[in-house]
């Protein structure tokens, strides 16, 4: 299915933790491991199976095929990482602590790289805005986008 992946990982243990099924490691974990960032896995961490359907865990969420991430060398490594990130906005939740290593680990050019790959769409928004809030750091270069309407940050 991933020929070569940047982020998404089919080892079966990462940070010492074994994987329920055979699959691939995506959202934070898969970010937080492949970067390096240093921080502690998420509580509840996301894996791809190809042979499970959709199953939640105490500690894991296990989602089809069909919800994997586009993670692979015909896109850039931002591309990849940005796939990464909505796929975690959208199942994970927020985690500020990888924002805030994210404005750390990357430069502004691959941050600036990021926040304009759907500059107008959602998720590029609420991850443009949480780098910046976690950092109180702007993202230099940032185009205008004051006249698309509020998205809020999480689900009520």
């Amino acid at each position: 299915m991933i020929d070569s992946a940047y982020f998404s990982d089919d080892a079966p243990i990462i940070q010492g933790i074994a994987k329920p099924y055979p699959g691939w490691i995506v959202g934070y974990a898969a970010i937080i491991e492949k970067l390096p960032l240093q921080n502690p896995l998420p509580a509840v961490k996301a894996m791809i199976s190809v042979k499970y359907r959709s199953v939640k865990m105490a500690s894991w969420l296990i989602f089809s095929a069909a919800y994997l991430p586009q993670d692979n060398t015909s896109i850039s490594k931002i591309e990849a990482l940005y796939n990464h990130l909505v796929f975690s906005l959208k199942y994970g939740g927020v985690n500020l602590l990888v924002f805030s290593k994210l404005r750390e680990k990357l430069s502004s050019e691959e941050l600036l790289a990021l926040v304009n790959i759907q500059p107008l769409g959602q998720y590029s928004r609420r991850i443009w805005f949480l780098i910046e809030w976690v950092s109180g750091t702007p993202i230099i270069g940032k185009s205008d986008i004051t006249k698309k309407s509020y998205v809020p940050i999480v689900d009520n």
